[in-house]
């Protein structure tokens, strides 16, 4: 996959298969505070923007992903 094929507002499935992490992992950041996700829909489903994946990665080298 490409840069440029990645849409701008990821699914929790997508953003946790981009950085290699379990989607619960996402989860309890967003809990924490380390990285925000838009809720859409009735379901109020999770979408994190592309940009703040990359930041949250490029800001968290050394995080721990249980934490």
């Amino acid at each position: 996959m490409f840069y440029r094929d990645i849409p701008q507002l990821l699914t929790i499935q997508q953003a946790s298969h981009l950085i290699n992490v379990h989607p619960n992992t996402l989860r309890n950041w967003e809990k924490k505070g380390k990285i925000s996700a838009i809720r859409i829909g009735s379901r109020r489903d999770r979408r994190f923007l592309q940009s703040d994946i990359w930041n949250l990665c490029r800001n968290n080298t050394n995080t721990d992903n249980t934490s």
